[in-house]
């Protein structure tokens, strides 16, 4: 049963404390960042008590391989190994009368697909790169797994030779059963004897657990799956093309199938001995790192490093701690949206309006560079309903009346840009703001009127101004619905 975080029930714990007994999340653990023999080196403290956090391990964090088939069968399908397949099937298919190019081909899937299964079993789900580098290094990997069959083929061969056909046959069903098993631990131990050791792959299966069987059976699948498409879609194609897409099929499902083995290594590493750290840990739907930057070049989802703490005191009721932490933590400069969303609710949940206020203006700033239009439309009502001179900065204010206006609230929205203009008379918006409140007062106010005066200061303030040209040709609309009006009475 996997362990979840104490104040984020919905999230899967990553730590856990064991002064506290309290698990967290990413969100809520405590990190410090230091540099060990010239290195930088994350570590994971307890929020609560300050004491070492940890690592409850990789496996209880990511979904069990049956929970994401799906992705298996899109992981060739990435752009890297899908060239590389294709590729690779193209140059197969038209050289194969070579054996040896054939070999060389073959052991460039198989390099690149240990390269997949290190990959994943390392905690990145990401495809490797396909270049010099990951199809060359190592490729002795590639000749220690035909060793491993060659080695496993002589002795079903001996068996069969001088212990009859019965044994031989069960030694087939067993080395065929525990073949995963086998190469898992070539992988693991990067040694053939080690793979080879009864002791080792029995074992390892057997701590793996149903997991193995289940794991057995999709490879099985994926085994015969090629030669099934072959005889199925392909009987009728040009022998070339046909070729082409049952090499091209073999690629894909072998690519699955030691994605599929790296990734049963990093769910059960605690089972067969495997060390993955926590923090390295990526994948396609970023977990740790936090998602792509945004606007302002800041990661979404990296946390600011008290949120955890913060989020702690207010899930136990502790709001003047809270509002105490952020004040003493920040010294009055709340950078973060999310942080500074919590330190308004806290004041106005304790009722400190005049800090509310204080705060708000900043918060407002917040709200608007991130596009939240309806947070900051409450934020602005509540704070003009304490005080209905607050002001927040042009730009916010601005916004603000444009996002009030949409929601429908034109009286509040005139009054916001009549704000604006009395405060900013010099801002570059303003011209803009004096078109918009015209605007507004003549079509959604009815007071032709007052949209006349507003649109005439307009005319007389910024003569030069690109936009008065558009308020002369809205005056003379204006008179001349007036004077239709005039002849129809």
């Amino acid at each position: 049963m996997k362990n979840h975080c104490s104040y984020h029930p919905s999230r899967p714990a990553h730590y856990y404390c064991p002064r506290c007994h309290t698990d967290y999340c990413p969100e809520c653990v405590t990190r410090r960042e230091t540099r060990v023999y010239g290195a930088k080196k994350d570590f994971y403290f307890c929020p609560k008590c300050g004491g070492a956090a940890e690592s409850l391990g990789v496996s209880n964090f990511i979904p069990p391989f049956w929970n994401r088939l799906p992705r298996f069968f899109t992981y060739p399908l990435h752009p890297r190994p899908l060239v590389l397949m294709i590729v690779l099937a193209a140059v197969s298919t038209f050289l194969a009368w070579l054996p040896f190019v054939s070999f060389i081909l073959w052991g460039i899937l198989i390099k690149y697909s240990y390269a997949a299964l290190r990959n994943t079993m390392h905690g990145n789900l990401q495809p490797p790169e396909v270049s010099y580098e990951t199809i060359t290094e190592d490729f002795g990997q590639v000749f220690k797994q035909i060793g491993l069959f060659a080695l496993i083929g002589i002795g079903v061969t001996l068996v069969f030779g001088k212990l009859g056909a019965a044994a031989g046959i069960a030694s087939l069903l067993f080395v065929v059963l525990f073949l995963p098993s086998m190469m898992i631990v070539l992988v693991i131990s990067n040694s053939v004897i080690a793979a080879l050791t009864p002791m080792a792959f029995v074992t390892l299966a057997r701590r793996i657990g149903w997991g193995y069987l289940l794991m057995y059976l999709f490879l099985v699948l994926l085994g015969i799956a090629p030669l099934a498409l072959a005889q199925t879609f392909t009987s009728s194609m040009p022998e070339t093309l046909r070729q082409f897409l049952f090499i091209l099929a073999n690629q894909y499902y072998t690519i699955i199938v030691y994605n599929l083995m790296g990734y049963v290594i990093l769910q059960y590493h605690e089972e067969v001995g495997y060390e993955v750290p926590v923090e390295d840990f990526r994948d396609q739907a970023p977990i740790l790192k936090g998602g792509p930057p945004d606007a302002s070049g800041e990661e979404k989802g990296a946390p600011h490093p008290i949120l955890g703490r913060l989020d702690i005191l207010i899930k136990e009721g502790k709001f003047d701690d809270a509002i105490s932490l952020i004040q003493n933590g920040l010294a009055g400069h709340v950078p973060d949206r999310s942080l500074s969303g919590r330190y308004y609710t806290l004041l106005k949940l304790t009722n400190r309006i005049s800090e509310m206020l204080s705060h708000a203006a900043a918060h407002l700033k917040h709200l608007v560079e991130g596009g939240e239009k309806g947070e900051a439309c409450t934020v602005y009502i509540e704070c003009i309903a304490h005080d209905p001179q607050f002001t927040p900065e042009p730009e916010a204010l601005f916004e603000v009346s444009g996002w009030l206006a949409e929601q429908g609230n034109m009286k509040g929205a005139a009054a916001a840009l009549v704000k604006f203009i009395k405060n900013n008379p010099d801002h570059p918006l303003s011209p803009k703001a004096h078109f918009l409140l015209g605007k507004m007062f003549q079509e959604d106010l009815q007071d032709s009127a007052k949209a006349q005066k507003i649109f005439m200061r307009l005319i007389q303030k910024y003569p030069n101004h690109e936009i008065t040209a558009f308020a002369l040709r809205y005056i003379e609309q204006l008179n001349r619905a007036a004077t239709a009006t005039t002849a129809l009475s």
